[in-house]
């Protein structure tokens, strides 16, 4: 989902000139700057590599604004903060995440899914797999009601909610939205060559935490699809789902035998 905010670098080309970021000052040095030259100064130390100096900057920047309405260049500035946050101090960018989100539901801005998103992803990455179920799901919901049940966004929700569930060992949840991207881009794209991110992502994970019964069919149709392109076209990728067939045809065959 495209929103307004855009991570470091480019975040700081709102604040200053396309000539680049100012070079920071020690965080002890902050004085009487406004606001914006604060989190001017976190940008550039973060971007320098001074990360210490940037983790005090945008400290004082969150303190100074903590009554300031989320919105313009403030609401930009929190997501600049969120992803800083994100590595080194997680339970601050979910609390930064989650004022985004309070703050843009309340005035019924679109970016919120985009907030959702994120802190679905960072949810996830932190292994609290019930946090980022809720989180996707909201995301998936909120979309839904604002671009219908079929839609790219949609799939591309599903996706991500299954690869999380898999990376937790929840296989059986991960196939079930694995199935529901599919399933969405089957309708928007039909059985083209459009298909194909989503068909081998599918296969692959069936084959690999599923069953070859279940991969088998997957991998057919993705084949019928590369081969009905243009000549020549992912020679390689075409091999390598050929040798991964066999192979689960083989492992099915053993099975059966």
């Amino acid at each position: 989902m495209q929103f307004a905010a855009m991570p470091y670098p480019f975040v700081c080309l709102l604040f200053v000139t396309m000539a680049g970021c100012p070079k920071s000052p020690p965080a002890s040095a902050v004085g009487s700057a406004s606001p914006r030259e604060i989190v001017e100064r976190a940008q550039a130390a973060d971007w320098a590599g001074r990360v210490d100096e940037a983790d005090a900057l945008y400290r004082t920047y969150l303190e100074t604004t903590s009554d300031q309405p989320v919105e313009g260049d403030h609401q930009i500035a929190l997501q600049s903060a969120a992803m800083f946050f994100e590595d080194r101090d997680p339970e601050e960018a979910v609390a930064i995440y989650a004022t985004l989100i309070a703050s843009a539901e309340t005035r019924e801005d679109p970016n919120a899914i985009g907030y959702r998103e994120l802190l679905a992803d960072l949810h996830c990455a932190l292994g609290d797999t019930a946090s980022a179920k809720a989180a996707y799901r909201g995301t998936i919901e909120r979309q839904q009601a604002l671009v219908g049940d079929i839609h790219p966004e949609i799939a591309n929700s599903h996706r991500d909610l299954g690869r999380c569930l898999l990376q937790a060992g929840e296989v059986e949840g991960a196939f079930a939205e694995f199935d529901a991207m599919l399933e969405i881009r089957v309708s928007l794209h039909g059985e083209t060559a459009a298909l194909l991110p989503a068909l081998t992502e599918v296969a692959r994970a069936r084959a690999a935490h599923g069953s070859a019964a279940d991969a088998l069919p997957l991998y057919d149709r993705a084949l019928a699809l590369f081969r009905g392109g243009d000549e020549g076209l992912a020679q390689r990728e075409v091999e390598l789902l050929e040798l991964l067939r066999a192979e689960l045809q083989d492992e099915r065959d053993a099975l059966e035998n």
